[in-house]
């Protein structure tokens, strides 16, 4: 399915059941087939299921030139009203999760949260980085050419796609997080090296309402190295 909002192509797919409604939001740099498993769970158990693909990735249009992180979860929000959601439960993982921040700080319609390696918090730096961050900055600022920097992942992106993930990055998040009092669930790997498990206490110790859970031996993807336990635990979150 798809709807076209400002212009934008946004592609979706949906299994209509008669439970609560829930919205998939992927991370960056994939598309809406990493929930795939997610998706056919939810459905099998009866849930109003709802995955999609971000503007700029999978079968969905591309944003425009000035998006950043506060664009794209505009751009959800108009989504949900055109499809007249209600009492929404919003699973974000990593990328996602930043735009799941944003809407459930803001929107009544949010019912319930659910971060998954949420990105969109302040990081603490190492020197290493630190360093990194700076030859870059330095480089940049005397003309250089700077498209060897950033990760495989960035220089894969297109210039535009560039422009707007360096914005995305930039912009903090902690100070959304005391808007957010609906019941949330947070779901890391203790392994995660993008979004390290301090970021999950942090999210834990700054959202009232929320629980945690962690997966041992996990990474970033903890949905797809332990989908069965994945699946129990939201399962018995979004029944409560």
């Amino acid at each position: 399915m798809e709807v076209v909002l400002d212009g934008v192509s946004l592609h979706y797919e949906r299994s209509s059941g008669s439970g609560p409604v829930i919205l998939l939001l992927h991370g960056w740099g994939v598309d809406g087939k990493i929930f795939r498993g997610i998706f056919e769970f939810l459905s099998s158990v009866g849930a109003d299921v709802i995955n999609l693909d971000f503007p700029g990735f999978g079968a969905s249009g591309e944003p425009g030139n000035e998006w950043g992180i506060y664009e794209y979860a505009s751009f959800i929000d108009k989504f949900i009203e055109r499809l007249s959601l209600k009492d929404v439960i919003l699973l974000g993982h990593s990328f996602g999760g930043r735009v799941a921040i944003i809407l459930a700080s803001r929107f009544d319609y949010v019912k319930k949260l659910i971060l998954v390696s949420a990105a969109g918090l302040k990081p603490k730096r190492s020197i290493k980085k630190k360093i990194a961050i700076l030859k870059y900055k330095i480089a940049k600022r005397r003309g250089k050419d700077v498209s060897d920097y950033g990760s495989e992942d960035f220089k894969a992106l297109n210039p535009k796609m560039q422009r707007i993930f360096v914005r995305i990055v930039n912009a903090f998040l902690d100070e959304n997080l005391k808007f957010i009092t609906v019941p949330t669930l947070i779901v890391w790997g203790d392994g995660d090296t993008q979004t390290p498990l301090y970021m999950a206490d942090k999210l834990h110790s700054a959202i009232k309402n929320s629980e945690i859970k962690v997966f041992s031996g996990c990474g970033h993807f903890c949905f797809l190295e332990r989908p069965e336990q994945f699946d129990i635990v939201i399962d018995n979150f979004i029944r409560r």
